[in-house]
């Protein structure tokens, strides 16, 4: 996965749950982590959805 495709999914996720209405913490939380993640110039290039997954600006908001 490319790294602005894993950001502007996590984006993605956090509009379409705030526009179904969810938990507006966790739609502030993955705002937030696509926010840092971007800020922060990380390289998912290659990685899979698991490896991703253990990244500690991320861990499991969207579980």
């Amino acid at each position: 996965m490319q790294t602005e495709e894993v950001i502007d999914n996590i984006k993605l996720l956090s509009q379409l749950m705030d526009l179904h209405n969810e938990n507006p913490f966790k739609v502030k939380s993955l705002a937030n982590a696509a926010y840092r993640l971007d800020k922060a110039g990380v390289n998912f290039d290659g990685l899979t959805f698991e490896e991703i997954e253990k990244w500690k600006a991320l861990g499991k908001v969207w579980h």
